[in-house]
């Protein structure tokens, strides 16, 4: 519609131009002996780039208000939807947070009940569970699909909020750490990794707090070493379309070898 609008008005400014073009030739014509050759040749030559002057006048300005609006669109989508954060600002965040936490990834569930929705009308997902993860335990849930696995570890990492119980990580209440921080503080490798545009490095270490040495020692653990030798190294530029499913998944497993965390949580990590 934008564009049909916009060629109607090209199509309205031609004609005005030409409009003028023959009121000009009249004119000439009618009082040939007021003007000159000079003059004539002047008139005519502004008057054939008037019109593609117009024309380009108007497409800048069609783009100027597009721009703006998208500005506007942006903004109001900053300012009106609602953050998770926010939600967790009216709560009592603890200050206590050691730096290293979570130091031993002992986790402790205690007769939790959470849903996607917030309405309690609606039918939970996890029912009073209550559950106890010890430090160094290797736990592996299972369970058909729809069962609640990926939602239990959507609620650990703070993806919803849990409607009642309580969630600790060595001892401290999830529902009063902010969500960035838990997951942070987390590694997980997802059934389907995501990286982002950009170098194999910062997909590997976005925050650039690990050597390369470390980094290395990381892709070969996994053995993609070779491959992302060949491809240019660390600063190969990453398209996740050129590794199947499967070598995404061990790079992410490279990833969270370089990232040190006492609770490690893999979504099916295997499956692909």
């Amino acid at each position: 519609m934008l564009y049909s609008i916009q060629q109607w008005l090209i199509l309205v400014l031609d004609l005005a131009v030409g409009a003028i073009a023959v009121i000009l030739i009249a004119m000439i014509t009618s009082l040939r002996d007021q003007f000159n050759g000079s003059s004539i040749g002047v008139a005519l030559n502004i008057l054939l780039t008037l019109n593609q002057t117009l024309a380009n006048a108007l497409k800048m300005w069609t783009m100027t208000e597009i721009s703006v609006r998208a500005v506007s669109r942006v903004k109001s989508f900053i300012e009106d939807t609602p953050s998770e954060e926010r939600c967790v600002a009216s709560s009592p965040i603890s200050p206590q947070l050691p730096h290293g936490w979570p130091c031993n990834g002992a986790v402790e569930f205690t007769d939790v009940t959470a849903g996607y929705e917030d309405s309690h009308s609606t039918t939970p997902i996890l029912k009073n569970l209550t559950m106890s993860i010890k430090s160094g335990e290797k736990i592996a849930i299972c369970g058909p699909s729809g069962s609640g696995k990926t939602s239990l570890i959507m609620v650990i990492l703070q993806m919803f909020d849990h409607q009642s119980g309580r969630i600790s990580i060595d001892g401290e209440n999830l529902a009063e750490i902010s969500r960035s921080t838990v997951r942070s503080r987390i590694n997980v490798v997802p059934q389907d990794p995501f990286f982002m545009s950009g170098t194999l490095r910062f997909n590997l270490d976005p925050y650039q707090s690990v050597v390369d040495a470390e980094l290395i020692r990381a892709i070969e653990r996994v053995g993609l070493w070779d491959r992302v030798r060949v491809k240019g190294g660390l600063d190969m530029e990453f398209s996740a379309t050129d590794w199947s499913v499967g070598q995404r998944q061990l790079l992410a497993l490279s990833r969270v070898l370089v990232k040190k965390s006492a609770l490690l949580i893999l979504d099916e990590a295997t499956s692909r």
